[in-house]
C-alpha cells in the first residue's frame, strides 16, 4: 500500500513537473517569437516596437528572455530619442551579455550606448564604445557605418585636442565611408564636420572643389549656409571676387549679417572703399562673436589702407574684445571637454568592471542557492531512503518472526506428535504425560519468543531438552543427541528457537533409522555454540541445509551478530553460532 502510495506521488509530481516545463517551454517560446518582432521594429517602428515589449509578460520567462526583453525595450527608446531610460537599462543588461560572452548582442549594446554618447555630446565615450562595437560585430551593423561614426568622432575629439592634421584625415575618412554607403544623413553630418576644419584654416585648394560639390547637393538650413559661406570666403581669399559674389548671395536673408561681412570683404579687395565699408560697417552689429571678429579685422585693414588712425585704434579695441570673448568659449569648451576625457574614460572602464563584477556575484549567490536547495533534496532523499530500509528492516523482521513461527509449528511435526500421544495414552505408557508436559514447554517456548531478538542460551538449552525427549520417543534410538555446554556461556544469548531448528534441519535432510543412527552434537567452543552433525543424505545429490539456515542468517544479521560459520563435508555437518 506504502509503495502504491509513493508511485502514485512520484507520477503525479514527474507530470506537473512536465507541465510546467512544457508550459515554461511555450511562453518563452512565444516571447521569442515577440522579442525578435519587435528588435526588427525598432528602425522603423520604434514606438510600436516598444508597445510590443511592453505587452510581453515577464513572470514565467527566463533570464535570457527577461534581458532581451530591456534590451530591446532601450532600442526601442533609443529610436524615440528618450536616453536617459535607456542608459539605466543598459546597465542592467551589460553584465548578463559579457557574462555569456554573447559578442551578436554586445554590439547592440554598445551601439546604442554609443548613440546617446553621442547625443549627449559625450565625444571620447562615443569613441570608446563605437570601438567596442567595431571589435564585437558580428555582421549585426554595417561595419562601414560603425567606422563611420567612429571617424567622426574621433575628428571632433582631435579637435578639442588640437591636432589638425588628424582631425582633417578623421574627417575625411568620414565623408568617405558615408558616400559608400550612399547614406544622405551621413554624408550631410560628414560635411558639417568638414565645414567646421575648413573654417579655421586657409586650405583653399583641396577645400573648394569639395565644399563646391557639397553645396550642389541643395542642402537646407544652417549646413547649406555654412558652405556657400565658406565656398565664398574661400574664393575671396583667393581674389576670385565674381565666384565669391555668386556664392554671397545664395546664402539666406536669416543669415544676412554673413552676406554682409562677405560683400564688405569682396568691395575691400576691389577697392570699393565706401562700399566695402558700409557693408562691413553692417556686419559689425552681428550677435556672432567670430561674424564680428572677421568683420574688425577687416576694417581695421581697411583703415590701415586709407590712413584712418582712429578707425585703427576702435577696431583694433573690438578686435582685442572679441579674441578674448572666442578664447573663454574656446577655453571653456576645450577644458570641459578635456575634465571629461579622463573622468568618461574611468567612468566607463569602472561602470563596466562594476557591472561584471555584479553578475559574476549574482551568478554565484545563484549557484550557491542552487547547491543548497540540491543538497537539501540529496538529504531529503536519504532521509526518505532510511526512512524505507528501516522499515523494510522492520518488515524482514516481522517476516523472519513469522517465518520462524512457520518452521517451527509444522504441521507434519505437529500430526506426528499428536499420533504419538495418542499411543500413548491408549496403550497406558507413564511417559504420556511426560510427553505432553515436554509437547506443551516447546510451543510455549517458541510462542514466547517469537517477538523477541535475543534469548539467553540457557533458555534455549532448557526448551531443546523438552524438544529432543519428544525426539527420543518418536524415533527412539536412530537418534542420538549429546549435549555438552559449559555453564560460562549460559548466560550469553542467541536468536531463540535457533538450536531447535537446526536439529529439526539435521532430522529433515539425513535418513534416520536404528542401523544407523543421526549422532547430534551441541556444545560450547569457547563463546560459542556448535551444531554438528554426521552426514547420511537422503539421496546422493541431496543439497544442504541451506532453507533452514538462510531463516537464521537473517536473524542473525538483525540483531548485528556475526552470521552463523558453516563446514560441511563428506562425514560431518557443522554449524558455528556466535553468542552475544
Amino acid at each position: 500500500m506504502i509503495r502504491k502510495r509513493i508511485y502514485l506521488t512520484a507520477a503525479i509530481f514527474l507530470l506537473v513537473v512536465s507541465f510546467s516545463a512544457y508550459y515554461l517551454y511555450r511562453v518563452n517560446r512565444s516571447a521569442r517569437s515577440r522579442l525578435e518582432y519587435a528588435n526588427g521594429l525598432i528602425e522603423v517602428n520604434p514606438r510600436k516596437a516598444l508597445e510590443d515589449v511592453e505587452q510581453i509578460n515577464r513572470t514565467f520567462l527566463s533570464e535570457r528572455n527577461y534581458m532581451m526583453c530591456d534590451l530591446v525595450k532601450a532600442g526601442a527608446l533609443i529610436g524615440i530619442q528618450e536616453y536617459l531610460v535607456p542608459d539605466s537599462l543598459l546597465n542592467i543588461v551589460s553584465p548578463y551579455f559579457k557574462y555569456k560572452a554573447d559578442s551578436l548582442h554586445l554590439t547592440e549594446i554598445y551601439y546604442y550606448r554609443g548613440e546617446i554618447a553621442r547625443h549627449s555630446n559625450f565625444l571620447l565615450e562615443a569613441v570608446e564604445y563605437f570601438t567596442l562595437c567595431t571589435q564585437y560585430n558580428n555582421d549585426v551593423y554595417d561595419l562601414r557605418e560603425l567606422n563611420f561614426y567612429l571617424n567622426n568622432f574621433k575628428g571632433q575629439v582631435y579637435h578639442t585636442k588640437h591636432m589638425m592634421k588628424e582631425e582633417k584625415e578623421a574627417k575625411l575618412a568620414a565623408l568617405s565611408l558615408a558616400r559608400e554607403l550612399n547614406n544622405p544623413s551621413l554624408i550631410a553630418e560628414a560635411y558639417s564636420e568638414l565645414t567646421h576644419y575648413y573654417a579655421r584654416t586657409n586650405d583653399g585648394d583641396e577645400s573648394i572643389p569639395l565644399l563646391k560639390t557639397a553645396s550642389m547637393k541643395g542642402y537646407s538650413g544652417s549646413l547649406q549656409a555654412r558652405l556657400l559661406f565658406l565656398l565664398s570666403e574661400k574664393y575671396a581669399d583667393k581674389h576670385m571676387s565674381d565666384s565669391a559674389r555668386i556664392y554671397a548671395l545664395q546664402i539666406p536673408h536669416l543669415y544676412q549679417d554673413s552676406v554682409d561681412y562677405l560683400l564688405g570683404k569682396i568691395h575691400s579687395d576691389l577697392q570699393q572703399i565706401d562700399s566695402a565699408r558700409f557693408y562691413l560697417n553692417r556686419s559689425s552689429q552681428s550677435n556672432n562673436p567670430f561674424i564680428c571678429l572677421k568683420t574688425y579685422r577687416q576694417l581695421t585693414d581697411l583703415n590701415i589702407r586709407t590712413g584712418s588712425l582712429n578707425g585703427v585704434s576702435d577696431c583694433l579695441e573690438r578686435l582685442t574684445h572679441y579674441q578674448a570673448q572666442i578664447d573663454s568659449i574656446a577655453y571653456n569648451e576645450d577644458l570641459a571637454q578635456i575634465e571629461n576625457v579622463d573622468k568618461l574614460r574611468k567612468m566607463i572602464r569602472d561602470s563596466e568592471v562594476a557591472e561584471a563584477e555584479y553578475y559574476r556575484y549574482w551568478v554565484f549567490y545563484c549557484r550557491i542557492i542552487v547547491i543548497a536547495f540540491t543538497v537539501i533534496l540529496i538529504l531529503m532523499s536519504i532521509s526518505i531512503i532510511l526512512q524505507k530500509k528501516k522499515k523494510n528492516l522492520q518488515l524482514k523482521r516481522q517476516q523472519s518472526r513469522l517465518d520462524a513461527l512457520k518452521m517451527q509449528i509444522d504441521p507434519h511435526f505437529i500430526f506426528n506428535n499428536l499420533s504419538i500421544l495418542l499411543d500413548l495414552v491408549e496403550t497406558g505408557d507413564a511417559t504420556a504425560p511426560i510427553y505432553i508436559k515436554c509437547l506443551s514447554k516447546v510451543y510455549r517456548h517458541i510462542v514466547a519468543n517469537v517477538d523477541k531478538n535475543l534469548s539467553s542460551v540457557a533458555d534455549e538449552l532448557s526448551s531443546l531438552e523438552a524438544y529432543i525427549f519428544l525426539l527420543k520417543i518418536r524415533f527412539e534410538d536412530a537418534i542420538q543427541v549429546e549435549v555438552q555446554v559449559q555453564d560460562a556461556i549460559r548466560e550469553r544469548q542467541i536468536p531463540p528457537i535457533v538450536l531447535q531448528m537446526l536439529l529439526e534441519n539435521a532430522i529433515k535432510h539425513n535418513q534416520v533409522s536404528e542401523e544407523t543412527p543421526l549422532f547430534i552434537r551441541v556444545y560450547s567452543d569457547g563463546n560459542k555454540l556448535v551444531v554438528e552433525n554426521n552426514c547420511k543424505p537422503l539421496t546422493p545429490n541431496s543439497s544442504t541445509h541451506h532453507i533452514g539456515l538462510r531463516n537464521i542468517k537473517e536473524r542473525y544479521q538483525l540483531t548485528g551478530a556475526p552470521a552463523p560459520e558453516i563446514y560441511q563435508d563428506e562425514h560431518i555437518y557443522r554449524v558455528t553460532l556466535s553468542t552475544l
